[in-house]
């Protein structure tokens, strides 16, 4: 019974544990806001926000987990750029936005400290756009927009930009037998797949304007026929497409009209992104407000993901669509909702109206485990190695179990923490290879979030590992410690120590800081002559201190240091 108790406490912390997280009001002031857009990954959340500004009309913000802005930069400095997009992967983002009769793009791999330039534009002309989209996957950076260039019908036009930084595969994705328009584009990606979805309406997703909502496939390099979503004598003011897993959802806004009035339901329909047949529709909102404040992504999970506007901010799930969470009592104004995830966890940003600064929410789910994890070695000593998880703020413990040969099996204990920038761990600590075998040394990594929420571990990395080198000459008659050879050295040098008698041995190298950067002996010696060899390879030039300590019976025997230079 006491089992079961501390077993459901457990599961119920680690269950609750995972929910949105307070709401942030940060410190982006855009008063003058019009739409943004944001996308996360390993670095933090990308926001791209376009304002009415004369000048400096889009602008990019890096937030941290917290709500933080990390840092900031102006995109554009001439005014009245639109439809700011941004997209990318867990290494490189893109964004995309329309100026004059460009469409332009930039690009950066490094957490936006530095943004370079797509040389070439697409020239989209000068008549009226009403839409942007992007989306990034391994094929490039695909792009919809849709130009008034049919009368007073809007027509879709797709490109990729490709690994070479080129526009190709051009495509007026409404042209199919001289007979389709539509605008308000969206785009999403499957597995070598592109989906469009647009609007035959052709007009801007102002409330009464609907239309025929179609969606069309590129398969390869192969367009399929457009399919029919939503038709007469229904009609849609605006859709969002969103792949999770294999099936490819289509959210609307179904218009209801009568007496004079007219209002809004939010619906979906989906298929499977290989197929042409939509299931009917099911109603996720009745009467809700402003066909364009809606946004979608999807989950690691294959959960697909809504966030919409009604009389407040809402949020609902493929995991159940039959419930809500209200992210915000905030109203909008003919602004947008940023909406990403990274993993499972789900990030929001909007800006209420009548207020200037941008707000901020994360639903925190548990960070994925790291995969692909695996040993080498480096220099001797064990070499872990992992793939990043897609998500912001996210460190790695790596756990170690010592077990020597002829003694109990070691406990696990956190060994270190390492960065989201980084997916390898060297350990100093221990040889693997020699002459003379001491045991199994055992790893283990898992990620933890700064809530903290923590992921499951990976599986078990093993090694056997050596002892120090026992030196079988002359007699010990005191401790010693003598002067590392060579030295200077690059980027191995040799420590020998005498013991004259069983102690309790370690031998420990720090940086000037008094940082230390590597164990290398922590085990209880018999009498003898020893020597180790320290590797620096992963370190840097410097002045170096080792020094041993030897105890016995809980009295410290003996402690040296000495200095040693390391040039490379």
């Amino acid at each position: 019974m006491k089992t079961t108790l501390i077993l459901f406490l457990v599961m119920t912390a680690y269950l609750f544990s995972q929910s949105w997280n307070n709401t942030v009001t940060t410190t982006i002031y855009e008063p003058n806001l019009v739409k943004m857009d944001l996308f996360t990954n390993k670095d933090g959340n990308h926001i791209i926000v376009q304002n009415s500004n004369s000048t400096n009309s889009i602008k990019y913000y890096l937030l941290n987990s917290f709500g933080a802005v990390v840092r900031s930069s102006t995109i554009e400095t001439a005014g009245y750029a639109e439809f700011p997009n941004i997209s990318g992967d867990n290494d490189k983002v893109y964004l995309v936005y329309k100026l004059g009769s460009n469409i332009k793009a930039k690009w950066t791999s490094n957490a936006g400290v530095n943004w370079n330039n797509v040389n070439q534009n697409i020239n989209a002309g000068s008549n009226t756009c009403n839409g942007v989209d992007i989306v990034y996957d391994y094929q490039g950076l695909h792009v919809v927009y849709a130009m008034n260039d049919n009368g007073s019908n809007y027509e879709t036009y797709y490109y990729k930009l490709n690994s070479s930084n080129s526009w190709v595969d051009y495509k007026n994705v409404t042209d199919y037998n001289s007979e389709e328009v539509g605008g308000l584009a969206t785009v999403t990606v499957s597995n070598n797949r592109v989906h469009v979805s647009y609007n035959t309406d052709g007009y801007y997703p102002n409330p009464g304007n609907t239309g025929t909502a179609k969606t069309r496939d590129k398969n390869g390099s192969n367009w399929e026929d457009p399919q029919t979503v939503l038709g007469s004598p229904s009609a849609s003011g605006a859709e969002k497409l969103q792949v999770a897993g294999t099936t490819l959802y289509d959210f609307y806004y179904l218009m209801i009209a009568g007496g004079g009035q007219f209002y809004y339901n939010l619906y979906y329909k989906t298929r499977d992104v290989g197929q042409t047949q939509w299931s009917s529709g099911t109603m996720l909102g009745q009467s809700v407000d402003i066909a364009t404040l809606m946004n979608s992504t999807s989950t690691y999970d294959q959960n697909a993901h809504i966030i919409y506007q009604d009389d407040g901010i809402y949020h609902k799930s493929a995991a159940n669509w039959n419930t809500s969470d209200l992210v915000s009592t905030d109203f909008l104004y003919y602004s947008s909702i940023g909406f990403s995830s990274a993993g499972n966890d789900l990030f929001a940003t909007w800006k209420p109206q009548g207020s200037g600064y941008i707000k901020y929410r994360q639903y925190d789910a548990a960070p994925l485990t790291p995969t692909n994890f695996t040993g080498t070695s480096y220099n001797n000593h064990p070499k872990l190695t992992w793939s990043l998880i897609n998500g912001p703020d996210v460190v790695y413990e790596i756990h170690r179990k010592v077990s020597p040969f002829g003694e109990p099996a070691g406990t696990w204990q956190l060994l270190t923490s390492v960065s989201s920038a980084t997916g390898s761990y060297v350990d100093n600590g221990f040889e693997i290879t020699g002459q003379q075998r001491e045991g199994t040394v055992e790893y283990k990594v898992r990620a933890k979030d700064l809530q903290p929420i923590y992921s499951a571990f990976t599986g078990v990395v093993s090694y056997s590992y050596y002892g120090v080198n026992k030196i079988n000459f002359g007699s010990v008659k005191e401790f010693s410690l003598s002067q590392n050879y060579p030295n200077p050295f690059n980027p191995s040098t040799v420590i020998k120590f005498s013991i004259p008698e069983k102690s309790f041995v370690t031998l420990k190298v720090y940086d000037m800081l008094g940082r230390e950067v590597a164990e290398l002996v922590n085990e209880e010696l018999e009498t003898g002559n020893f020597e180790k060899t320290f590797d620096a390879g992963s370190l840097s030039s410097g002045i170096y201190i080792y020094r041993i300590s030897a105890m016995k019976d809980g009295k410290i025997l003996f402690n040296e240091s000495k200095q040693m230079l390391l040039i490379k």
